[in-house]
């Protein structure tokens, strides 16, 4: 019997390999995305530059991405987790009112599974 071993990721490298293959598909028009970011808007106090927390987008999906399915448009809501990730509650009510809208909302903890998402909708 033979054991894997499957490096944890950590959010900020999901994140960061799902945004290349994400621009490498905008690049090819196959899709759009959009990174929403909630750390923070950058406020000018004298000469110091701090973040201010966006707390108007708490709780958003870290990625939507826009593309036509036989020639319908469509967005699908994308939560990016690192390997033991959870979602914090403003997150969960966040993913519970877009599906109750119908909205299409996906939590993906890796590339792999980015691309699973992505290949369910016809993008290759």
């Amino acid at each position: 019997m033979s054991i894997i071993n499957i490096r944890k990721q950590t959010e900020r490298e999901v994140l960061s390999d799902c945004k290349h293959y994400l621009t490498i598909l905008q690049n090819q028009r196959k899709l759009l995305f959009k990174r929403t970011s909630t750390t923070g808007v950058p406020m000018k106090f004298g000469n110091v530059v701090r973040l201010r927390r966006n707390e108007d987008m708490e709780g958003m999906a870290d990625i939507m991405v826009f593309f036509n399915m036989r020639g319908f448009p469509m967005t699908i809501h994308i939560e990016l987790k690192g390997t033991d990730g959870k979602l914090t509650e403003k997150q969960i009510k966040w993913r519970d009112d877009l599906t109750a809208f119908g909205h299409k909302y996906h939590e993906c903890r890796s590339l792999n599974e980015l691309m699973s998402v992505l290949r369910s909708y016809g993008i290759y």
